[in-house]
């Protein structure tokens, strides 16, 4: 017992001093380096992983834990603002190099925040992780340039911004990458080369706290979108029901929308909040004072005496509750009015771009005359290529009066050169909105230099508002031939200069109704009109308003400034007029005068109606995605219906001599740009349109009773569908598709539908000339080839007979 009574009281010595212990160790973790041995050290492209939110630590327990935990890592603080960088849900970057660019705005607080930038991305199969690379820049510094290494699962990039690198206002982000096989070196494998940007992984993450609100009017430039690519505004309007303030709302959804500018905006307006706002989503409260007061627990107080625009934090509506009110409608009118002056560009004032830097930078320059341009203009730099399929592209804009589709031809003057490794066979395309336009042979042996090579592009596929331009280069060598494993050797084949300049010969100019292709390109008539245009809704219910404000915000989009709107006009007969309102409530003169079905009213039944899924925006100007409105359950089909279709679709490709002449009609067209529709004397009547049950809202077109006007209609089964319809048909590609004078959405099968145009008219926009009529008539005859050929043998005929009778007047007859 001697013995162990020091061994006791050390022990109990220990024992007391445990607490000062435990208590020393949780102010200051316990290290364990030593223990881990040599840490790798990290990778120089930043790590895969999304940062994840800091986590607060602990108090240290009053209880001692049975063996000490090892240190956390250091996490990031809580992000108060998430904001997705991608105007669409799906970016895909294609074949062994492509890229492209928008701008992001930001307000002053979001750029001075520090922030982290995350990249989602998944790559297709092929794609080889040693040879492919995916670069992102913004404000032209290097971001990431990461292996392309994300084939199972979507990878994750991330790097912290420098300081001072954003700036407030408009930032240019620009996604670059380089793809190859892994086995195959064929041109036609390249095409299976694909890597996808997620925009739920792709997103800045500011750390400020301020950098989440919004101060000022012009901050809602600075609106993102949803992971769907799809920009929310909602409007409270406690007034709803009543037309006292519906113009002014309508009004103040255009100005935000060219505000926001993004490709897909969609506009709910509403008396209350039915629900809790979405993450991404603006409130704006507009109504008078004391219609405002019950709704917004902090209304200024000066909203009592005088017209304000100002935002708020409301505990109910959410932060940056933006309220624009007054004292009377009159002064809620004025507010509405000072946040337009922010977005709008006087009549008169032509603009010299058209706005697509959010989804496609740089802005297209508008050409309404002829025009020289270099392609470092249009934002294509000089590029050097080694692999087999060089791509690039670039945007033009053409106005809304543009007529020359079918006689006009632009130019490229090439400057290029090629090695002497590419074959004789490789050849050069030049792709309009996704349509061929030219082709041209590389037939030199032993390469060659281009300077101003002349390629011609026809304009066919042209229209107005802007034009997406894609160039490629398809090069064939012995070396992809034999397909050597591993990466890809050997000197550039093939070099793009910026020099090279896309020429716009002088076209024609004149206006055509219907063409729901320079309502998308540019909102035309709506966007010139001289007088206010002519507003007709079915009711001033949330699905009506909802569904008008969408597609005037958009229209306010294409047209680059506010439409002046005029919700009691007297009369609508010679008058720009839109039409919002469900089949049944379309009025009278509507159906008859747009070529529609006069049982439109009551015989378009939809399916059975399934709640509305998330927009889906697209990827370009064209389509790429299928999004939008829910696609019903499946049905038995309609018995007549299905018996119509095989019936028409047996007269026109079955066998005989049907079959024969389709088959001989396909040949013109691919060969001669031939069609029934050039070969015809007298343009055909349209015949009465009925939408299909698998429609679920349609966009007609045509002129008024006078003629030189335009009436718009935008109509579906519900007013449900209805307002899901609006933003369908608005978001982005949906909207790039519209042509002809009818567009239908089918549901079904989830595409744009189109009715051509077979009777137009033609509007006069430009003062008479020559000149103008001259490519006008070119244009005309062009488009109609049997009328011409009258008129050629007309000409043949008078010159014969006029020179019969000049060859009788003179010499001397013979005697007899």
């Amino acid at each position: 017992m001697r013995r162990l009574a020091p061994t006791l009281l050390a022990v109990a010595v220990m024992l007391a001093g445990l607490p000062q212990l435990r208590a020393e160790d949780s102010a200051s973790p316990f290290d364990m380096t030593p223990e881990r041995g040599k840490i790798p050290a990290r990778p120089a492209m930043p790590p895969p992983a999304t940062p994840e939110p800091a986590q607060t630590a602990p108090a240290p327990a009053a209880s001692t834990p049975s063996t000490p935990s090892p240190p956390k890592v250091e996490q990031a603080v809580i992000s108060p603002l998430d904001r997705p960088i991608l105007p669409f849900r799906h970016l895909v970057l294609e074949g062994e190099i492509d890229s492209r660019a928008w701008n992001v705005v930001l307000t002053g607080e979001q750029a001075a925040s520090p922030a982290t930038l995350t990249l989602g991305y998944k790559a297709a199969v092929m794609v080889a992780p040693e040879t492919s690379r995916l670069a992102l820049f913004v404000n032209n510094q290097a971001i990431f340039d990461a292996p392309v290494a994300a084939t199972d699962e979507v990878g994750k990039l991330s790097a912290e911004l420098p300081a001072g690198l954003l700036k407030a206002g408009a930032n240019l982000f620009r996604l670059q990458i380089v793809q190859r096989h892994r086995t195959d070196c064929t041109i036609s494998s390249t095409y299976e080369l694909r890597t996808e940007i997620d925009s739920t992984a792709t997103a800045l993450h500011f750390r400020a706290p301020a950098a989440a609100r919004l101060s000022r009017v012009e901050d809602l430039a600075a609106i993102g979108p949803d992971s769907n690519g799809l920009a929310h505004l909602r409007i409270l309007m406690p007034s709803l029901g009543r037309k006292t303030l519906t113009g002014p709302v309508l009004r103040f959804s255009q100005a935000a929308a060219v505000l926001i500018a993004m490709p897909s905006l969609s506009i709910s307006v509403m008396a209350r909040p039915d629900e809790p706002v979405d993450p991404g989503t603006v409130t704006a409260a507009i109504g008078t004072a004391d219609e405002l007061r019950p709704m917004i627990r902090g209304l200024p107080a000066d909203a009592a005496s005088r017209p304000i625009v100002t935002f708020v934090d409301d505990p109910a509506l959410g932060s940056s509750t933006l309220v624009v009110s007054g004292p009377s409608s009159a002064a809620v009118s004025q507010a509405v009015d000072a946040v337009a002056s922010l977005a709008d560009r006087p009549k008169g004032r032509a603009r010299d771009v058209l706005d697509t830097s959010r989804w496609f930078a740089p802005n297209p320059p508008l050409l309404v005359q002829a025009s020289h341009l270099k392609l470092a203009d249009l934002g294509v730099s000089t590029q050097e290529f080694a692999g087999r399929r060089f791509k690039t592209e670039f945007q033009i804009g053409m106005p809304s009066d543009f007529y020359a589709d079918s006689s006009g031809e632009a130019t490229l003057l090439l400057d290029a050169a090629y090695s002497g490794e590419v074959l004789p066979g490789s050849h050069m395309d030049i792709y309009v909105n996704g349509d061929i336009a030219a082709t041209t042979p590389m037939s030199t042996s032993g390469g060659d230099i281009l300077r101003h090579l002349p390629i011609r592009i026809p304009m066919t596929h042209f229209q107005p508002g802007p034009n997406r331009i894609t160039f490629e280069a398809q090069l064939h060598t012995n070396a992809d031939l034999e397909c050597a494993t591993g990466p890809t050797k050997g000197s550039n084949r093939f070099a793009l200069f910026d020099s090279s300049e896309f020429v716009m010969p002088g076209y024609a100019r004149i206006a055509q109704l219907p063409n729901l292709a320079a309502l998308q390109g540019t909102a035309f008539p709506y966007n010139s009109s001289t007088d206010p245009v002519a507003l007709v809704l079915s009711s001033f219910d949330a699905d009506t308003m909802s569904a008008a404000a969408t597609l005037l915000a958009r229209m306010a989009v294409a047209a680059g400034r506010l439409i002046e709107l005029d919700l009691d006009a007297p009369s609508l007969d010679n008058r720009n007029t839109l039409f919002v309102a469900p089949a049944p409530a379309i009025p009278d003169p509507v159906p008859a005068q747009l070529d529609l079905d006069e049982q439109l009213r009551s015989g378009w039944k939809a399916r059975e109606e399934v709640p509305q899924g998330p927009v889906v925006a697209g990827n370009t100007l064209g389509p790429t995605t299928a999004p939008t409105l829910p696609v019903a359950a499946s049905e038995p089909s309609d018995t007549q219906e299905t018996f119509d279709r095989w019936r028409d679709t047996l007269s026109t490709e079955g066998s005989g001599w049907q079959g024969n002449v389709s088959a001989f009609e396909d040949w013109l067209q691919r060969t001669f740009q031939v069609s029934s529709q050039t070969l015809r004397f007298l343009p055909s009547r349209d015949v009465p349109y009925h939408p299909s049950r698998d429609a679920t809202v349609m966009i007609a077109q045509g002129p008024s009773p006078s003629g030189d006007k335009a009436w718009t209609l935008i109509t579906a089964p519900t007013e449900n569908l209805l307002r899901q319809g609006a933003t369908t048909f608005t978001a982005s590609p949906q909207w790039f598709q519209l042509s002809g004078r009818l567009v239908t959405y089918n549901a079904r099968v989830a595409e744009v539908q189109t009715q051509p145009v077979t009777t137009f008219s033609f509007i006069p926009t430009q003062p008479v000339s020559f000149t103008n009529l001259r490519l006008v008539a070119a244009n005309w005859l062009s488009e109609n080839l049997l009328a011409f050929a009258v008129l050629l043998f007309a000409a043949c005929l008078l010159l014969g007979l006029a020179t019969a009778l000049f060859l009788s007047r003179i010499g001397r007859r013979s005697s007899p």
